[in-house]
């Protein structure tokens, strides 16, 4: 599981907070309580030696809960050994001369015994229960601060991390804007703090290599169907020559499988060709293009495929909308993801096709009735030469990756999902791109 460096840090800190709370408040308590023990015993030492040097009478005990409305303020001053308590609590009398903690009727007593000259002994005392509230309130005084301190410290750092972290959140952005764009230039790392500058230039050295690759790879299949165009074109040339001339059935059977061959090479060279196109960069187009009237277009060279097949191809185009892009690249698109329906889509089945404009982008959809994509299986259709397991439609599996290419190149996005069980079968793709009044 990963968590966010602000909960971490939220975390660590609260724990430190709270840790030196519990810290400071034992310390705080210790000394407190350490502090009224001094002051009670300095108390009852100064009532004992105040009555010893003094030759005071120690009077009855008296009840005094009518004047006294905290009795653990109480100081309880008693002969040792003398029976007329009342209701008081009675001191032992074999207790020596001094200081001593003791429990008496379930309360814990702090007394000073003293003998007196003339021969009493007395004992002056007082309940803890006191000096323990003020050792109390003494450790509360110092964590509730500290308690206090801690929203104070997590909103703090909450605020800082994102003040810290805004230029990263502006690079993420970034590259999600426009993803070609760091393949072309280094991502900045300008205002980063300097724990992920690192990092950024790392990426941007992993971009670089990434990207040579890429232009490799693109020249190796720009150039191999450019060498493979011409004599591809001459041999499809002399296989039609030569259908013109005598020979057996055998033969003649032989001929066709050639020549389809031939076709399905001839159509995987066009494909690469088309897919090299996609991938080069071009300056922008300025023009507006009609989705309506480039599918027009489209449709007059596929309708014929589709009837073939008997499949019923159905248009909604509830508004004529433009796009900024090549009337080629719109054209390529379109073709690609009508090829593929067209083959994936049952003899007698449909295709539905949709042209919409939904706030400010344009919307091309693709519907059809075929058996749809496994879910786990659909982001990987847009990698070159991928095809579904068990296939049997021909083509080479780069339809889509062109299709991906162009969508990228004209800043738009496609998304692709199974129809759901209760409506049939087959696969949505939906194109959505920047639409121009």
């Amino acid at each position: 599981m990963n968590y966010s460096l602000r909960f971490r840090l939220c975390a660590w800190i609260t724990a430190a907070v709270l840790l030196a709370a519990a810290l400071a408040g034992f310390a705080s308590f210790e000394s407190a309580r350490t502090e009224a023990n001094e002051l009670q015993d300095a108390q009852l030492t100064q009532i004992g030696t105040l009555l010893d040097a003094r030759d005071l009478s120690v009077p009855p005990p008296q009840n005094l809960a009518s004047t006294t409305t905290d009795p653990d303020l109480y100081i309880e001053v008693q002969i040792l050994g003398r029976p007329d308590v009342g209701d008081k609590a009675v001191f032992p009398s074999n207790l020596l001369d001094g200081l001593h903690t003791l429990s008496i009727n379930h309360e814990e007593w702090r007394l000073y015994v003293i003998s007196l000259d003339n021969g009493d002994r007395i004992a002056v005392g007082q309940r803890t229960a006191e000096r323990d509230e003020i050792a109390n309130i003494g450790a509360m005084s110092t964590i509730v601060p500290l308690l206090v301190l801690i929203p104070i410290l997590l909103t703090m750092i909450i605020g800082v991390i994102t003040l810290a972290l805004r230029p990263v959140a502006r690079l993420s952005q970034q590259i999600d804007h426009d993803p070609n764009r760091c393949l072309q230039s280094p991502l900045s790392v300008a205002q980063l703090p300097d724990e992920v500058a690192p990092l950024v230039r790392s990426i941007n050295r992993l971009l670089a290599r990434q990207s040579r690759q890429l232009e490799q790879q693109k020249r190796f299949i720009s150039d191999a169907a450019h060498e493979l165009r011409s004599p591809m074109t001459a041999l499809m040339l002399q296989a039609e020559n030569l259908s013109a001339a005598d020979m057996s059935e055998t033969a003649r059977e032989r001929l066709q499988r050639l020549q389809a061959g031939l076709g399905r090479s001839a159509a995987l060279i066009e494909q690469l060709l088309s897919l090299s196109r996609a991938q080069a960069q071009t300056a922008a187009a300025t023009q507006s293009v009609r989705l309506v009237d480039v599918l027009h277009k489209v449709l007059e060279d596929l309708v014929p495929q589709a009837q073939a097949r008997d499949i019923d191809i159905g248009v909604v185009a509830h508004d004529d909308v433009g796009v900024a892009a090549y009337e080629l690249d719109v054209a390529t698109l379109m073709r690609n993801l009508l090829d593929n329906a067209i083959k994936y889509t049952p003899p007698g089945g449909t295709i539905d096709i949709g042209i919409h404009h939904v706030g400010d982008e344009a919307t091309f959809e693709v519907r059809d009735s075929g058996t749809g994509v496994p879910d786990n299986l659909i982001d990987q259709l847009w990698r070159p030469f991928f095809r579904v397991p068990g296939t049997t439609a021909p083509g080479a599996g780069l339809g889509l990756s062109i299709v991906s290419n162009i969508v990228d190149k004209l800043s738009g996005r496609v998304s692709v999902r199974n129809v759901a069980p209760d409506e049939g079968s087959g696969l949505i793709i939906a194109v959505h791109l920047p639409a121009q009044p």
